[in-house]
């Protein structure tokens, strides 16, 4: 589609740059000085929990919400439309399994168990992630904007594959290797092959979307990859997190997760500015 113009906004004015510098500024410190003051008599567990998990699920509605409004800026029928529904369906799915930890984040204010029953719904919100940034990645070739062709994305993807699993390969054999109970096991290894899934289709788009370095779609859609690399990324710290009882470095993913969904909301109405 071709960028409408319209005025660009500074990033350091967006409100979503303001709430991501906000985050950051809130939650790293943490890593460093968790017993300071301000961790220990303003924010103790007790309120981080409940906090950390309304946060979030605002954050996955803003970002579904988001989505299927671009989605509904297309024509029935147009690859592109179906590809923004998924990715609303896939935030949806995330706000699910959040509503499922607040059991215990906002009822107990106290961590979750691993796995729980909010896993299904993440695993499943991520495989539709993926969905989507395949039909984004299909749908950008099909367009004929000269965004590279289906064998420059398969060999991408492939590469992407190839180069995770082998990062990966150690440190799921740890994982595996744990003494831990074996569904535990199994779903943490399961986390990271599943982001490999989804990394491998959002390399691609990042890919694409270089030939239109410097416009409000490319933001946009920069702002979109990031956050489901952030997303990935934090799975795969989770899995690890979990299995290996590293609890201090809950405000890290805290962050990431965090940062994740609001970029994706963020990619969301920049391109929502461009399309009208």
């Amino acid at each position: 589609m071709p960028e409408r113009v319209t005025p660009t906004r500074s990033w350091v004015r967006d409100p979503h740059a303001v709430a991501l510098v906000v985050l950051a500024a809130w939650l790293l410190p943490e890593l460093a000085w968790p017993h300071a003051w301000v961790y220990r008599e303003l924010f103790p567990d007790a309120v981080m929990f409940p906090l950390s998990a309304v946060l979030k699920l605002v954050l996955q509605l803003l970002a579904a919400t988001g989505a299927w409004a671009c989605a509904r800026r297309f024509d029935p029928g147009d690859r592109t439309r179906r590809a923004w529904r998924w990715l609303g369906h896939g935030m949806a799915m995330m706000a699910a399994g959040q509503l499922v930890l607040a059991r215990w984040h906002i009822g107990a204010a106290t961590a979750a168990p691993f796995p729980s029953p909010a896993d299904a719904c993440f695993v499943v919100a991520t495989l539709v992630l993926a969905a989507a940034l395949t039909d984004f990645a299909a749908a950008h070739v099909e367009g004929g904007f000269d965004l590279g062709s289906r064998a420059q994305a398969r060999r991408t993807a492939a590469i992407v594959v190839a180069v995770s699993l082998g990062v990966l390969a150690f440190p799921l054999s740890v994982v595996l290797g744990t003494s831990d109970p074996l569904g535990q096991r199994l779903l943490a290894g399961l986390y990271p092959l599943l982001d490999v899934a989804l990394l491998a289709p959002a390399v691609v788009v990042m890919r694409q979307i270089g030939h239109l370095r410097g416009g409000a779609l490319w933001r946009g859609w920069l702002a979109i990859v990031v956050g489901v690399i952030a997303l990935a990324a934090g799975d795969v710290a989770f899995a690890f997190v979990s299995v290996f009882g590293l609890a201090q470095l809950d405000p890290l993913l805290d962050l990431t997760f965090a940062s994740g969904y609001l970029l994706v909301a963020w990619g969301a109405r920049l391109h929502l500015r461009v399309i009208g």
